[in-house]
């Protein structure tokens, strides 16, 4: 509690002198009380020009002013400089393979390891991990955070801890600071391991071999408890207890499986079964939609088809009835033609008769008011003609 207490009240000042820092505004140091600058100190250090010198610069004017700016300037640099915080050295540096502590609840150490790979480690010397395997996050168990003392080098912890040069401090729990050659050990780049295909904790089936055999069909379960870095596997079993080799070479990847998995495969056989039955299902119900969809089409282009040609045969019959009708029109019309022009020849032929019976009884009277009256006095001719 009192490292804790420690390290809380360090972060708390640094916070404090960061906004400190940050909220210090730019300046030549000068304290204006006035908004126009006739402050004493401002005045004497800042002399401005007068308002009708445009084209010189008096020494007065100019130097003096330049060198105390860049002189104050100069002062806050250093200051700054010196402010800055200085960060944690990590212990462990980005892209490392580490093993981190495994924290169940309410626990604050543990002698359960996992592996991981750091992935960030901020100024405080706050880890942030990731499985190496999976490429995912690991959650921190603490709400202070993943630290040194909580990872250890793989194959290599114990060294580690053992050296003087990387000793952890007792009351920030934070690494100490390394000397030169332990920086050069660092440096150096680790033995190539054999990737393990099987992580440490992980359910897993180991093949079962009786004397003189390679390889079997026979499993049992087991749970990987170590991975050497030759990829030999250590297990145990659901009593936990160690599961003994059957060859001199150890066990290796190639005598394991994931647990489950002739049951996982079943699962996905009987699971493509289904969908294969679910797929011919599908293939018969499309083709039977389809083959509904082509009737529907074939009755709708037949439904189409016979109300064209009965659009057709109504329109002829329109056609030849109106030919009809008009044949009969002109037959009414030379009919009545024929009518008219019969009542007509009829009509002449009275008139003519009438004009004939006309000019006899004209004639008559003629003769008979000039002639016949005055016969002393007529030609015989006219006397013959009228008969008088």
């Amino acid at each position: 509690m009192a490292s804790l207490l420690k390290a809380a009240i360090a972060q708390n000042q640094l916070r404090t002198d960061q906004l400190l820092h940050q909220n210090r505004k730019p300046g030549c140091g000068c304290k204006v009380h006035s908004k126009d600058g006739n402050a004493p100190r401002h005045r004497n250090l800042h002399p401005q020009p007068p308002k009708h010198a445009k084209a010189f610069k008096t020494p007065a004017h100019s130097a003096p002013r330049i060198k105390t700016c860049q002189k104050s300037r100069e002062i806050r640099k250093d200051a700054r400089t010196a402010e800055q915080p200085k960060c944690v050295q990590p212990l462990h540096s980005v892209g490392e393979e580490v093993e981190v502590m495994l924290l169940g609840e309410g626990q604050v150490t543990s002698d359960e390891w996992i592996p991981g790979r750091v992935v960030k480690v901020s100024c405080q010397g706050k880890y942030t991990l990731q499985n190496p395997h999976t490429g995912d996050l690991l959650e921190p168990a603490l709400s202070t955070g993943i630290e040194a003392y909580h990872l250890r080098t793989p194959e290599r912890h114990d060294t580690r801890l053992a050296d003087d040069d990387t000793r952890l401090t007792d009351d920030a729990h934070l690494p100490a600071k390394r000397t030169n050659q332990t920086k050069q050990r660092r440096a150096e780049p680790p033995e190539a391991c054999v990737p393990p295909f099987y992580a440490p904790g992980e359910v897993v089936e180991v093949m079962v071999l009786s004397q003189n055999q390679q390889r079997s069909n026979h499993w049992r379960r087991a749970v990987v408890s170590t991975v050497s870095c030759d990829g030999e596997y250590s297990l145990k079993d659901r009593h936990g207890e160690p599961v003994k080799a059957a060859l001199p070479s150890g066990i290796q990847a190639y005598h394991l499986r994931p647990a489950g998995e002739r049951a996982a495969e079943a699962k996905l056989l009987k699971g493509i079964e289904n969908l294969e039955s679910g797929l011919a299902s599908a293939r018969k119900e499309l083709l039977a939609h389809q083959e509904a969809v082509q009737a529907r089409v074939t009755a709708v282009e037949h439904a189409r088809e016979l109300a064209e040609t009965r659009a057709k045969k109504k329109a002829a019959d329109n056609l030849l009835i109106a030919e009809e009708e008009e044949a009969r029109s002109e037959k009414r019309k030379a009919e009545k033609s024929a009518a008219l022009k019969a009542e007509l020849d009829q009509i002449s032929g009275a008139m003519a008769k009438a004009k004939q019976e006309y000019e006899t009884l004209a004639q008559r009277r003629w003769c008979a008011e000039v002639v016949c009256s005055n016969t002393a006095n007529v030609h015989q001719a006219y006397l013959e003609m009228c008969q008088c």
